[in-house]
């Protein structure tokens, strides 16, 4: 009942503007004739509803904010772990870290090395420490979401089985911007395959 009512809300809110420009407009339109006597013409209504419409696409792809726990709240994976899903919503410096590290991994066609991974997290944004993004990668291993292997001159990271899981996760779940995410957290939850149990 309680994600019904979420849906609700989360459609009145997506649609509610369109609509209300579209029926703005046409009343507009139609008292026309009554309007000009208060110096209203085709050029004003057209502005009025190409304002409204602007605002409503400001507010449809503005950038999600994830620093914001009320956000994060709505992001409710079927399947995750608990402990899978807390460590997704991990912030660090106000980003999200692991859903940054596990898309790198997940977009990259090769095994990066940690040198790469902290150059692409730094690159991002986050300004940490090498020794922290190390630790960070560190912890992603020990719940099984990353695997490593001895490289040339460092280690090299890959997703496991779990991890890859993660990373479909995440690219449904953690959109950039506002409008997927209220349509994929609110409305169109997704339904994906089983979490893996072994990375076998």
């Amino acid at each position: 009942m309680k994600r019904e009512h979420s849906s609700a809300r989360a459609i009145f809110r997506l649609l509610v503007a369109p609509i209300l420009i579209a029926v703005l407009t046409l009343l507009l339109v139609i008292s026309l004739s009554f309007l000009k006597v208060y110096g209203v013409t085709i050029p004003v209504v057209f502005i009025i509803a190409l304002y409204s419409s602007v605002l409503y696409l400001v507010w449809l792809y503005r950038p999600v904010a994830y620093s914001d726990m009320s956000i994060l709240d709505k992001i409710n994976i079927d399947g995750a772990p608990s402990e899978v899903l807390d460590c997704l919503k991990t912030l660090s410096k106000n980003r999200l870290i692991n859903v940054n590290i596990i898309r790198f991994l997940g977009k990259t066609n090769r095994k990066p090395n940690q040198s790469e991974i902290v150059k692409h997290v730094n690159g991002s944004g986050i300004n940490l420490t090498s020794t922290r993004i190390r630790e960070i990668i560190g912890d992603l291993e020990k719940i099984g979401l990353v695997a490593s292997l001895r490289g040339t001159h460092e280690r090299e990271y890959t997703l496991t089985k779990k991890g890859q899981w993660c990373f479909r996760s995440v690219e449904y779940y953690f959109p950039k911007r506002n409008g997927l995410f209220v349509l994929r957290n609110e409305i169109l939850q997704k339904a994906l395959q089983p979490f893996p149990e072994t990375n076998e």
